[in-house]
């Protein structure tokens, strides 16, 4: 894998990697053995550190977030795409377990959610700095990741359709999360969080806990995670790395 990766997405087959080489190109390999299967032609895709991926499992699509762009690129597999633009700069995008997806703009802070085939369904203004990614975990509750550099608060919130503060992450001052980009949601509720700029991946419980580590940089291991993953059957988190000079993909067993 080329070692300018920005964001991953799995099924249960394969694993899809957009690689900066330096248009960006959407990659796909085989989970099972790691090997390079085929291209993805993204047609206007515009290559930025910040776009972001995710895959729907019912709709059978990949729904890609075009960062300069400003539009969110869908891709029905095998060869059909399609685009729509959004009213901010997108960051994260997630899909729901209803299948529509939304979109996390950091700098307007704002969660934008969409249907499947991109008609806009409501804006929300949570009530956070810096909102980086975002998970619908119900019809009216939605967990964010946030905060920025010189934040007051950096970490996890799960906030309504108001973008009001329902419950909030222990992880509250300074000394803890340091840029937290990008979280999933395992089935047991556990969370794992990307805290970037802490070199770490870290597991939350459902009531938004620290339970431990699963991987922090060291000096054996130095790396920058930005982006995650979870494969929805053998369950290994896939994460992101871009540092500068191993940049790839890594792989976790959850143990869940």
């Amino acid at each position: 894998m080329r070692k300018s990766i920005t964001c991953v997405a799995a099924s249960a087959e394969e694993l899809y990697v957009v690689v900066d080489q330096p248009k960006d190109q959407l990659r796909v390999y085989d989970t099972t053995d790691w090997k390079f299967k085929r291209d993805l032609s993204v047609p206007g895709l515009q290559s930025s550190a910040q776009n972001d991926l995710a895959f729907s499992t019912r709709l059978i699509c990949l729904y890609l977030s075009d960062h300069i762009g400003r539009c969110v690129h869908r891709l029905k597999l095998p060869s059909e795409t399609s685009k729509w633009y959004t009213e901010g700069h997108p960051y994260g995008i997630s899909v729901s377990q209803n299948n529509n997806v939304l979109v996390t703009c950091r700098q307007e802070r704002k969660l934008l959610e969409y249907t499947g085939l991109g008609d806009f369904l409501r804006e929300i203004a949570p009530n956070v700095t810096s909102p980086w990614h975002s998970v619908q975990l119900s019809a009216d509750r939605f967990l964010v990741v946030h905060g920025y550099h010189g934040d007051a608060a950096r970490g996890l919130v799960v906030v309504d359709g108001s973008g009001s503060v329902h419950r909030r992450s222990w992880f509250d001052s300074n000394d803890r999360f340091n840029v937290p980009r990008h979280c999933v949601v395992a089935d047991n509720g556990c969370v794992y969080v990307v805290d970037t700029s802490n070199q770490r991946v870290i597991l939350v419980s459902p009531d938004l806990q620290y339970v431990r580590d699963v991987s922090r940089g060291c000096e054996d291991l130095a790396w920058w995670p930005t982006r995650v993953c979870l494969d929805p059957t053998s369950k290994h988190l896939y994460v992101v790395d871009c540092d500068t000079e191993s940049g790839s993909v890594v792989m976790f067993d959850t143990g869940h």
